[in-house]
């Protein structure tokens, strides 16, 4: 396919080594409409000298998860039930609604109906967003483990459009899969389960990286809750500030947006706590 015929979408290509990819696309003259990312990514865009394609949109990926669309317009989806009730969407459905668990404040903060509502919402903006662009192809840049990357791959498969996922492991390899995680032959990747299989024997050995081991060595000592609980002190001139780096999505009943810097720095303590606690265990 030529590149003139190629309308991508690049979905959570973050930090620096996703932007370098997202800038080797875009230099090749490949049309790119659509990428999702965090501000890292964001904050180089802005700086990149180089022309984007006229329909070119970022949306930031926490902005997503959190039901913040720019762009949301009240839309009648009496057409697109039939997609709750079909084989293909609903093993995606039943995913999304667990991996919600690590949108919550607290253990039950989402509901059954809030997390079925988050998710009709996330279907009538992606059927929307892939009427108006209308993607040849979608990339992501791992295994999708946000609730929106589901229904978006149950979308993607119910209107035939590929879907190529990269993943890479600790052991410098990557693997490319299609959107039913099955090996895509010549891209000079890796099969899944040969990667794999070589990381798990990596650990099987105790052969850690100098990252893992450094992490390991840190002690969970009640130094380390003092530490996080300075955050609470640093957070307070932030008061009235939503923290729009963190996955929580609900804010009241029905009622979806980002994390309190307050609520945000609590919640790293209880986490410290425990992780003393267990420790201890």
């Amino acid at each position: 396919m030529k590149n003139k015929n190629k309308n991508l979408w690049l979905m959570r290509f973050n930090e620096q080594y996703g932007f370098n990819v997202i800038k080797d696309i875009l230099n090749k003259q490949v049309n790119v409409s659509l990428v999702t990312s965090n501000f890292v990514t964001l904050d180089l865009l802005n700086k990149l000298n180089i022309e984007y394609p006229k329909d070119f949109e970022f949306i930031d990926n926490n902005e997503i998860c959190a039901l913040n669309f720019k762009d949301e317009k009240k839309t009648n989806l009496k057409n697109d039930n039939s997609l709750f009730l079909n084989n293909k969407f609903y093993k995606s459905y039943y995913i999304a609604l667990q991996v919600m668990e690590r949108n919550q404040r607290f253990l039950g903060d989402l509901s059954f109906e809030e997390r079925n509502y988050a998710i009709y919402k996330q279907v009538e903006f992606w059927k929307k967003k892939i009427e108006e662009k209308k993607p040849s192809n979608i990339i992501f840049f791992d295994i999708p483990h946000t609730y929106y990357e589901q229904i978006l791959m149950a979308i993607c498969e119910e209107k035939k459009i590929p879907c190529l996922l990269i993943k890479e492991t600790n052991t410098g390899k990557s693997a490319f899969l299609n959107n039913k995680f099955q090996p895509i032959s010549g891209y000079g990747g890796e099969r899944f389960s040969k990667i794999s299989k070589e990381y798990f024997d990596m650990v099987y050995k105790n052969q850690s990286r100098k990252e893992d081991i450094a992490l390991n060595n840190d002690p969970v000592t009640f130094k380390f809750f003092l530490k996080h609980l300075k955050y609470i002190f640093k957070f307070l001139k932030n008061l009235n500030q939503k923290y729009k780096k963190g996955y929580y999505i609900k804010t009241d009943y029905y009622k979806f947006g980002f994390n309190s810097y307050i609520h945000e720095s609590f919640r790293k303590c209880i986490y410290a706590w425990n992780c003393i606690k267990y420790r201890s265990l």
